[in-house]
């Protein structure tokens, strides 16, 4: 990483934390939310959509996931708890590979009426989230 992108990460982090540390403690006080789990969503949200943007712009998915994994290192002295992270999840398919990743943080959506775990979430097992992600892009697939 060159001084540019380590001073260009530094910016963003500071920012970053500035503007969502009060936005997340307004919601903590109000929700049933800890700030733990507050900051490792946004830690998912900064990977898995580095990742998304990356292969939607037929770019390197891991490379996104090594940058996002240096702008979190960057954010990480600035939030007010150490966030969990998501760890890279490559789901191999008849189409080739493709990059997910499990989240660090569980959204809770499994306590909604659906009452599952996502496909990402860390409480689900490797087999079913790989087996669950194949059959996804095997229909993305078929369908387009």
């Amino acid at each position: 990483m060159g001084a540019d992108e380590a001073a260009l990460d530094a910016w963003w982090a500071q920012r970053t934390a500035a503007a969502l540390a009060p936005l997340l403690a307004a919601v903590r006080a109000r929700a049933p939310f800890g700030l733990r789990n507050l900051w490792g969503s946004v830690a998912d949200e900064v990977t898995g959509t580095a990742i998304r943007v990356a292969q939607l712009a037929g770019r390197d998915a891991e490379a996104a996931w090594a940058r996002a994994q240096r702008l979190l290192d960057a954010l990480a002295p600035h939030a007010p708890v150490t966030p969990a992270r998501g760890t890279p999840c490559p789901v191999r398919h008849p189409g080739g590979r493709q990059l997910f990743q499990v989240r660090g943080t569980c959204s809770l959506y499994y306590r909604s009426m659906v009452e599952t775990y996502c496909d990402t979430c860390p409480l689900r097992d490797d087999d079913s989230r790989q087996r669950r992600l194949r059959a996804y892009l095997i229909e993305s697939q078929a369908a387009a």
